[in-house]
């Protein structure tokens, strides 16, 4: 009897054990099972939305090491980024005036790069490719009722940089001409981003010739040796730097 009893038990733990599986133990194909073919509900997310992506080789579970079972909850918490990229995320703890976890209107990863579909920003295809980069910024620097909300004075920089020599040039196709983060990128990396009061950022009045200069250098040494470049070494503000001429 008591040997059958301990049969019983080892054919429930047998048939049980499947259903405690986490979703750690689960392949790609079980989430396309219910993501794929869907109408949008659950969101939509198949093979070929990875295809092409930096992240295409990754399982699912990769990012979303957050599931613990299977069918998931309606509500997911956003993917950890840092997990592979800690480096980025050390980086990248303030975007203007905003600091990251504290301000919740600092863009997260995907709002930039995107989430399933990421391409490299060398892609031409990708949302922070030096030509795309106006409309990825735009998508909170032309909102009016964004920049009112944080009391940002500058309304519509996309549409004065389109107008301007180098918008002009990216719009082309001239990837060498200076986009948003070229200019607004601190210690070169678009991770990095300060505000024009912060003594480091790269759009600091006191800085801009230096900025500016990574691409017009000789400009640059003739600015500075001259009496206005001089005046604003000396801690001038009101001598005017290169925008102050040329335009933002």
């Amino acid at each position: 009897m008591q040997h059958s009893r301990h049969m019983i038990l080892l054919l429930l733990v047998f048939l049980v054990s499947p259903l405690l599986a986490t979703a750690a133990n689960q392949p790609d194909a079980v989430c396309a099972d219910c993501h794929t073919n869907t109408g949008g509900e659950p969101s939509e997310v198949g093979y070929e939305h990875l295809e092409g992506s930096i992240h295409q080789d990754l399982l699912c579970i990769d990012c979303h090491s957050g599931i613990t079972e299977l069918p998931h909850g309606p509500v997911l918490a956003e993917p950890d980024c840092g997990t592979c990229h800690d480096d980025v995320a050390n980086t990248y703890v303030q975007h203007g005036r905003g600091i990251v976890g504290i301000s919740n209107e600092v863009p997260n990863c995907q709002e930039c790069h995107g989430s399933h579909h990421i391409l490299s920003h060398t892609n031409t295809q990708s949302r922070v490719h030096s030509s795309n980069l106006p409309e990825t910024c735009g998508s909170c620097h032309e909102d009016q009722d964004f920049l009112e909300e944080l009391g940002i004075k500058f309304k519509h920089p996309i549409e004065v940089y389109q107008s301007g020599v180098h918008g002009q040039a990216t719009a082309g196709g001239k990837d060498t001409a200076a986009s948003c983060n070229d200019c607004h990128s601190t210690g070169g990396t678009a991770h990095r981003i300060l505000p024009p009061g912060h003594v480091e950022s790269t759009i600091n009045f006191f800085n801009i010739s230096k900025t500016c200069g990574k691409c017009h250098g000789t400009i640059q040494v003739e600015y500075e040796e001259g009496i206005h470049g001089d005046f604003v070494a000396r801690g001038e503000v009101d001598a005017p730097t290169c925008t102050q001429c040329h335009g933002e």
